[in-house]
């Protein structure tokens, strides 16, 4: 319905006429709300269909993990109850080498717990799934200690079994970065990769400057490796300043001290042997049945004893930092040469008579 409006129009003989005319409002434009509503509700089902689509994976998933634990599980109290036939039927392979190299698992572990020794809790740390493929972060008690080992299964028709170790199924390549050190690893080690990385960089910096002179110090890379089969120890050429690890899930961690056991003294062992080559004044290479070849060897034994907090029992070198202090031993290696005798021992303390010396030989 329009609106009517009278309003006044002046006249040329100065009269005025009321003129009326109807004002309609402005038309308001047609909104096709069906052009609308039917994209939203289309892309509203889309959504709720692949919301549940994820859920149903996200269900199978986590049911096919159960499975995995719940085989684990079984192998334990295999284990825990000594029952051989029942730990056999979880494991699998192509060849008879796994399952005799098994059998001899399931034997230590029963002579561990006939000792008392071994506590079989296995606990279950990780567990991580690719297709068929599983992975697993196992846990047992070692007199008082937890180890974890990488476990790896595969899933038949008939379900999980344990099979031999795919060290390519160790996760994503990693890396963290530090002043002097670089720690190469993957997802398994996790764990360890961070506390090496550190305590690396404390052995460094505890030895270059305060002991040795270690002068311009090449950037150190620590790549820890799954393989056993792997060359460990340092590259060579352009990777002689990496040092190659071996996983201890490989073989058994500590779960609370990844960073111990056999990697710790293997890496003490590599980087003070480097630091003690970067002290030395010459390059040659030195015989280790030499006065000088066993000055070389007592003071990376001493440097080990330092980094881990053991006496190694170098005791012509300890006896050398409590009487001249720690920097001696630096002076000591700055000075050595291949075919030095203990005499640079003495001159290392300002004494010339052995008997005056107060060294430990």
């Amino acid at each position: 319905m329009g609106i009517r409006l009278d309003w006044e129009v002046e006249t040329k003989a100065g009269g005025r006429t009321i003129a009326q005319g109807e004002v309609r409002p402005p038309r308001r434009p047609n909104i096709h709300w069906g052009a609308i509503l039917i994209p939203v509700a289309v892309l509203m089902m889309l959504a709720i269909g692949a919301a549940v689509v994820v859920w149903r994976l996200n269900e199978a998933n986590r049911f096919i993990e159960s499975l995995l634990h719940d085989t684990i599980e079984a192998e334990f109290a295999a284990l825990r109850f000594g029952d051989r036939a029942a730990f056999d039927a979880v494991q699998r392979s192509a060849t008879d080498e796994w399952l005799a190299y098994q059998g001899q698992i399931f034997e230590a572990f029963q002579a561990g717990k006939a000792s008392g020794r071994l506590e079989l809790t296995g606990t279950v740390r990780v567990i991580d799934i690719d297709g068929t493929r599983g992975r697993a972060i196992v846990e047992w008690i070692d007199d008082g200690t937890p180890y974890s080992q990488a476990w790896f299964y595969w899933r038949y028709e008939d379900g999980w079994r344990h099979v031999p170790p795919d060290y390519t199924f160790w996760g994503d390549s990693r890396e963290l970065r530090g002043q002097n050190v670089t720690v190469r690893y993957r997802t398994v080690d996790a764990a360890l990769a961070e506390p090496m990385g550190l305590r690396v960089e404390g052995w460094i910096a505890s030895v270059c400057g305060p002991i040795l002179q270690c002068g311009d110090l090449p950037h150190i890379t620590l790549e820890i490796l799954s393989d056993p089969y792997a060359e460990l120890g340092w590259g060579r050429d352009a990777e002689a300043w990496t040092l190659r690890l071996l996983s201890p899930y490989v073989n058994g961690a500590r779960t609370d001290q990844p960073f111990s056991g056999a990697i710790l003294e293997s890496a003490a062992n590599a980087v003070a042997e480097r630091l003690i080559g970067a002290s030395l004044s010459t390059r040659e290479p030195f015989d280790r049945t030499t006065d000088a070849g066993y000055l070389i060897t007592a003071t990376q034994t001493w440097l080990v004893g330092q980094f881990v907090g053991l006496d190694t029992g170098s005791t012509v070198i300890q006896s050398l930092a409590d009487t001249a202090g720690r920097t001696a031993v630096g002076v000591l290696l700055g000075v050595l040469t291949p075919t030095s005798t203990l005499e640079v021992v003495l001159a290392a303390v300002g004494q010339t008579d052995i008997t005056q010396a107060n060294l430990n030989w």
